[in-house]
Parts: structure tokens; sequence; C-alpha cells
């Protein structure tokens, strides 16, 4: 992995395509955010899910072998998922292929879950060296700028009232890409992601995460 040296910065580097999340490579910021539009392709695929939730369908996924690493873990627990979700297989091989890239031959975990509860309501850091997120239904992931994170209360397990310095959550959209840094992404022992899931409002359907971790 190549790590430029450059000023400390932990600005978010905001970025317009798939490829351009290698930014997260570029500066000391611990996130890099793709921001694109819902695709109404997949939100049409989306609403044959099941409406129950299911936590944490997972398998170790290998390069040039997403497709159908990715359409066994749907398999696994939705009948001909091939047919069911096509655009939403290729957009999850996307992100797959872009997170090999960055991964830089670490092993790659993918993950999908649909929650109708909070899934990690409290402030943390990832012990993983990067992360991928998207929420492709329901609101995406929350963090904090640095300036905002008691980094001693976070560590000690404080509540999440006394980690939050000022000011309200910063949340992902919808269908927009988030790669963060965790603790084991050189030079980030002490200086990853702070994030958490956001709160579930009852009565909405089921939040789709998709996470990479390596």
């Amino acid at each position: 992995m190549t790590v430029l040296s450059v000023a400390f910065d932990t600005t978010p580097r905001i970025v317009d395509s798939a490829d351009a999340l290698a930014a997260i490579h570029a500066s000391e910021s611990p996130l890099a955010i793709w921001h694109r539009p819902a695709s109404a392709a997949i939100g049409r695929e989306l609403t044959s899910l099941p409406g129950t939730p299911h936590a944490g369908a997972r398998t170790r996924v290998h390069a040039g072998q997403a497709r159908e690493q990715l359409t066994a873990l749907l398999a696994a627990r939705l009948a001909e998922a091939e047919t069911a979700f096509p655009a939403w297989l290729s957009d999850l091989e996307l992100l797959t292929d872009t997170f090999f890239q960055l991964a830089d031959e670490r092993p790659i975990t993918a993950r999908l879950e649909t929650l109708d509860r909070t899934g990690c309501p409290r402030f943390h850091v990832d012990h993983s060296c990067l992360r991928l997120v998207c929420a492709y239904r329901g609101p995406g992931t929350e963090w904090l700028d640095e300036d905002q994170v008691d980094r001693l209360a976070l560590d000690s397990g404080a509540p999440n009232e006394a980690i939050i310095r000022t000011g309200c959550p910063n949340r992902m959209p919808t269908f927009a890409v988030g790669v963060m840094k965790g603790s084991r992404y050189p030079g980030h022992a002490d200086a990853g992601l702070v994030h958490r899931s956001p709160a579930f409002e009852p009565g909405n359907p089921p939040r789709v995460l998709f996470c990479l971790d390596c």
C-alpha cells in the first residue's frame, strides 16, 4: 500500500467515481465518500427482499470471483438471486472489485444485512485496515469530524454524549459509498474514523447495508 506523505488534514475526501475512492490513500483523511444518485433499478429489485431482518450474512471474497461469491451469499437466503437481483449484484460486484484495488492483497470479507434495529449504536473505530459501507435502503452510517471527537472518552468506554464534543454527527446519504480507515491502517492506530449505525425508526422497512472489510 502506498501512503503519500502530506500535511495532516482530516477533511473527508468527496469523490465522483468508484476509481476516485483511491483518494483514501492520498491523504491523512480517514474517510472518502462517493456521492452518487440512487439507482431506480436497484430500488425496484430491493422491494422483493423478505421483510424479515437478517443480521450479518458473511463470506470471504477472492479476486476475480466476486460475482459468483456474492451471488452465493444472496442465494443462501434468497431463491433465484441471479435473476431476481441483476442490477444489485452488478453494483455489489463493482464495489467489491473497487475495494480489491484499495486492499493491497489483504483478505476481504463481505457482509450483507437487513436490519430492523440499530446495529452499532455507540461511536467506535473499526479494528480493521479499511471498511467500505453502502446503505442501499435506509439512512447511511453516521460519523464524526476529528474536532468533534473526545478520544479519551471514546477509549474509556464513555457514552456517546461524552464522545461528541460539539455539534451533531454527519451522515452518509443512502446509496453513497464510504471508505473509512480503521485502527489497523498504517499510522492510524489512534486516528481511525469514529462512526456508528444510525438510529432505526420503527415502522420503516429494514435497512439494507453492504460492508467490505480488509
